[in-house]
């Protein structure tokens, strides 16, 4: 009821401005008369979208002066209320072309808001590199101390784009950068979005009571202010928050104030999709399994029609932790390979590359403004001039020194890395060519041997079945886990899952401890253990002829610890310890600083590395 009020004020008072506007004599009038129109729409975007719309689409029906800045101004106010109800696309092309038309023209202010606004609506659209380069650019325009606000609202979107790609540490930078910005800015709804976008980095990164605090205080001043677009955003982080703390009251409590405040939006707004995006995760941890999949299913029909915050590889994961909390294996496998292929898709080797140098040049350009406000201090006062034009030759001595000298480094790394890749290729290409001959080139050769007999049918099924079981079984190790999000000890579980189906007669036991927060494990290592179990587990089967094999993986404060153990032969001499396979699992140690026992082959063997 009330925002159906403000909407037809809204429009009132829009139309009666207009028509003040029609019989108003002279420009200064006139002029008045269509900024009271621009900003009534520019204040109820957050309140009433549909009203903001109605207003702008008045104004441009009336409005003389194509392309000049109060035209512009409304574009943008209309790309800000097309993207609150869900309407991407409309917001896309009114963010374009005030971008565009602001580009040959010298108001950096506005430019900077359009290149914001514009990256937002690419972000949410899962366009993380053109998001990337709209905010480098916009970021350029800015100077220090100018443009709080604008420099808040920035610095959170950046955040939350390292965010969505797992680079959580260089978000709470940018997320740490937007807290010191909103000090001194003057919009209260920049500060909420900062403070909502920080606590929500914090909670990702495990420092829950600085994400209490911040989440709090964006909810306060929301519910002070009627702002309940704000709150429910705030609402969404601190579900998951508690819901990771396992403190369920709280959960149950901002699930029920969550779902009151969000019946007051379309399903498909920014906001009501924000709403049902965490009310799925609640539902999986709640066990409800086929609920959350209802929901998951809802909002992967929107994906083309609507903004998703959560990226697509991240919903396909959730999809299929529902499908084995259902014990739908089938289903389970699909989602999990949806899942690795769009995260290849969406965070590739360049993306990740682009992210790392806008990074690493945002600080640089940090320490280069700060160095010259020193410099400005000092050349302030004529007695210290000359000592101020020495400090900063040194200064610009050390930094070009260092500078060169990271870069030395940095590129001394990329080529042992680039080294260490081709190595890794090369070796896994000679393990599949080892497999196919030994293996899948025999099988066939046996089946000719049978051709030329009189073996019976159903025999020689049995040994095409044996064939394509041993091919699938080679694709499926050569397919890459998506370690970034499932999390190691999930990933080894999905292994497990696919062995035991694959070898039914040999019993595979798994013991994961604990459960959940494998994420702290950094990317780096979890990949490497999951490739050395993979490789223990091959090695095994192909060596030892176990009738059981355990696998056992634990986390003790900083330390994993992955152990394999089996009750078949153990494999000594030649070629058992000097095969390719016991080389990487050698150099994969070597590249995480981890530690063996039982190697080359024992029955039991550990792994051991530390994080720290």
């Amino acid at each position: 009821m009330r925002y159906s009020l403000l909407l037809c004020c809204g429009i009132v008072v829009s139309l009666s401005v207009l028509f003040g506007c029609s019989r108003s004599e002279g420009p200064a009038k006139e002029a008045v008369d269509y900024e009271a129109v621009v900003h009534l729409a520019d204040s109820l975007v957050d309140i009433s979208p549909d009203s903001s719309l109605i207003i702008c689409h008045n104004f441009f029906n009336v409005y003389p002066y194509f392309e000049d800045s109060l035209y512009i101004a409304a574009k943008l106010t209309e790309g800000n209320a097309y993207f609150s109800i869900g309407d991407l696309e409309e917001a896309i092309k009114s963010f374009a072309l005030a971008k565009d038309l602001l580009s040959e023209r010298n108001d950096t202010l506005q430019l900077i808001n359009a290149l914001s606004d514009l990256g937002v609506a690419m972000r949410v659209s899962q366009k993380s590199d053109s998001a990337l380069v709209l905010y480098k650019d916009a970021l350029s325009l800015m100077r220090e101390g100018e443009y709080p606000d604008e420099r808040t609202h920035l610095l959170a979107s950046i955040a939350i784009l390292y965010a969505n790609t797992g680079r959580l540490d260089e978000a709470k930078g940018y997320a740490d950068r937007a807290l010191v910005a909103s000090k001194e800015a003057t919009d209260g709804d920049l500060i909420m979005y900062a403070n909502s976008s920080a606590g929500a980095i914090y909670n990702l990164l495990g420092e829950k009571g600085k994400a209490l605090e911040l989440l709090n205080q964006a909810m306060a001043d929301a519910r002070s202010r009627g702002l309940v677009r704000h709150e429910l955003k705030a609402i969404g982080h601190a579900i998951d928050l508690h819901l990771r703390s396992g403190n369920m009251d709280s959960v149950n409590y901002y699930l029920r104030r969550g779902e009151e405040l969000s019946s007051q939006f379309p399903t498909t707004s920014v906001e009501g999709l924000g709403f049902l995006e965490e009310k799925h995760v609640v539902l999986t941890a709640m066990g409800r399994f086929r609920e959350s999949l209802n929901v998951q299913k809802y909002l992967q029909s929107l994906q083309s029609k609507s903004p998703t915050f959560m990226p697509y590889d991240k919903l396909w994961l959730r999809m299929a932790r529902n499908y084995k909390g259902l014990g739908i294996a089938d289903s389970m496998s699909v989602c999990y390979e949806h899942a690795v292929s769009v995260a290849d898709s969406l965070r590739g080797a360049d993306a990740d590359r682009q992210l790392s140098e806008f990074y690493a040049r945002f600080k640089t350009s940090e320490k280069e403004l700060a160095l010259a406000k020193v410099e400005s201090d000092k050349a302030r006062s004529d007695m210290w001039l000359t000592i101020a034009i020495g400090v900063v030759l040194v200064l610009v001595a050390v930094v070009v020194v260092g500078v060169l000298y990271v870069r030395n480094r940095r590129r001394k790394a990329e080529m042992q890395l680039l080294q260490s890749h081709i190595n890794g290729v090369e070796q896994e290409r000679g393990r599949l060519a080892k497999d196919l001959h030994d293996g899948i080139c025999n099988d066939l050769y046996g089946i000719e041997i049978l051709l030329q007999t009189d073996m019976e049918r159903k025999e020689l099924l049995s040994e095409v079945e044996s064939i394509r079981s041993e091919v699938r079984r080679i694709s499926h190790e050569m397919m890459p886990p998506s370690l970034e999000d499932a999390g190691l000890g999930e990933v080894i579980g999905g292994m497990v899952v696919k062995l035991r189906s694959t070898y039914p007669s040999i019993e595979f036991n798994y013991i994961c401890s604990p459960q959940d927060g494998w994420e702290v494990v950094p990317t780096l290592y979890s990949y490497n253990l999951y490739r050395i179990c993979q490789e223990l587990v091959g090695n095994i089967l192909h060596h030892s002829k176990p009738g059981r094999i355990n696998i056992c993986l634990s986390l003790d404060k900083d330390e994993v610890i992955l152990s394999v153990s089996h009750d078949g032969e153990v494999c000594e001499g030649s070629p058992c310890g000097k095969g390719i396979g016991v080389d990487s699992i050698k150099e994969r140690l070597a590249a995480i600083g981890g530690k063996a026992d039982g190697l080359p082959y024992s029955l039991e063997m550990k792994i051991s590395c530390s994080l720290r």
